[in-house]
C-alpha cells in the first residue's frame, strides 16, 4: 500500500515509464511531420518526380533505339553492303547495325528520324566500313572467300594488325587479287622505311631480318644490297667524326636506314628513319675506318 500511495503522490510531469517515453516520442515525430515547411515537402516531391522521370527517360530512350534499329536494319544492311552472299550470322549483322544506330543517335539531343540516321551514315560511310570490318575480324575465326573479299575491299588501315593472317588466308583461297590489295594497303598505311620481302613483296622486313607478314627470313647480305649499304658506308666514313668512327670500331657494327649510315648510339638514326638495321662490319670495312682515322689530324 505504501508503494501504491507513493506512485500516485508523484506529480504528473515526473512520471516517466518506458511506455510513456515511447508514446511521447511518437507524438514528437508526428508533430515534426506537421511542422515541415512547404519547401521541404515540395523538394521531396520534386526529387521523387525527377527519379521517376529519369526512369521513364531511360526506358523511353531504350524504346526509341529499339524502334530506330528495327526501321533502320534493312536499309543499313544495304548501305553497308552486308548482303546475303556474305552468309554472316544474323546475330553478328544485328549487333553491328544496332551499335552503329546507337552511335549515330547518341549525337542528337532528341530522337532522330530514320532519314537523318541514314544520311549521316552515308556521309561517314568509309569510317563505318572500317568499323564493320573491325567487328568482323573480331567475330569471324576463318572468313569465307566472300567475307575475306569484303574485309579486304573495305578494311583499309584497319587491316594492318591482321595483315599476316589475311595474307595467309588469301594464299589459301588462291586470291592473288586480294593479295595485291593487301600489299597496297600495307605499303600505304603500314610502317615506312622497311625493306621489301623477296617472297611476299610486302615492305615488311624487320630489323631482325624476318618478314612481319609471311615470316620469311633474309640474310644480312640481302639487307646490304636492298639499302645500297656500300655507297652509304663510304660516304659515312668520309663525313663522320673520329669519335664516331672509334665507337663503330668498338662496337663492330653500324646502323643503316633509308637516310644513311649511323654509329650505334646515334640519336639521329631513329629520328631520321622509321626503321634502322644493324649491319656488322667485315674486315675490309674495319680497315677503311682505321685508315680514315689515321689519315686525320683532328684530335678525338
Amino acid at each position: 500500500m505504501l508503494l501504491d500511495n507513493w506512485w500516485y503522490s508523484i506529480p504528473r510531469k515526473q512520471k516517466n515509464t518506458p511506455s510513456r517515453r515511447r508514446k511521447a516520442k511518437e507524438i514528437e515525430v508526428e508533430e515534426r511531420k506537421h511542422l515541415q515547411t512547404p519547401q521541404v515537402q515540395v523538394t521531396r516531391e520534386k526529387t521523387t518526380k525527377k527519379t521517376s522521370t529519369k526512369r521513364k527517360t531511360g526506358r523511353s530512350k531504350k524504346h526509341d533505339i529499339d524502334k530506330l534499329f528495327e526501321e533502320a536494319y534493312e536499309p543499313m544492311l544495304a548501305l553497308l553492303s552486308l548482303t546475303d552472299d556474305l552468309s554472316l550470322p544474323e546475330e553478328t549483322s544485328k549487333q553491328i547495325v544496332r551499335e552503329i544506330v546507337e552511335m549515330i543517335a547518341s549525337e542528337y539531343s532528341s530522337k532522330p528520324s530514320i532519314d537523318a540516321i541514314l544520311k549521316k551514315a552515308k556521309r561517314n560511310i568509309r569510317v563505318l566500313y572500317e568499323y564493320v570490318v573491325s567487328k568482323l575480324l573480331e567475330t569471324l575465326d576463318k572468313p569465307t572467300p566472300e567475307q575475306l573479299e569484303y574485309i579486304v575491299s573495305h578494311g583499309s588501315k584497319t587491316l594492318i594488325p591482321e595483315i599476316g593472317k589475311l595474307y595467309r588466308l588469301a594464299l589459301t583461297y588462291k586470291r592473288e587479287d586480294l593479295i595485291e590489295q593487301l600489299r597496297h594497303i600495307w605499303n600505304t598505311h603500314g610502317p615506312k622505311g622497311m625493306v621489301e620481302c623477296p617472297k611476299c613483296k610486302f615492305n615488311a622486313i624487320t630489323p631482325e631480318n624476318s618478314c612481319s607478314v609471311c615470316g620469311h627470313v633474309v640474310t644480312e647480305e640481302y639487307i646490304r644490297r636492298a639499302l645500297s649499304f656500300t655507297d652509304k658506308f663510304e660516304l659515312y666514313v668520309k663525313t663522320a667524326s673520329v669519335a664516331e668512327l672509334n665507337e663503330v670500331l668498338r662496337y663492330g657494327y653500324v646502323l643503316v636506314g633509308e637516310k644513311g649510315v649511323y654509329y650505334p648510339r646515334s640519336p639521329r638514326a631513329r629520328l631520321e628513319n622509321n626503321v634502322v638495321y644493324p649491319i656488322y662490319l667485315i674486315s675490309s670495312e674495319i680497315s677503311k675506318i682505321t685508315e680514315e682515322i689515321n689519315s686525320r689530324e683532328l684530335q678525338v
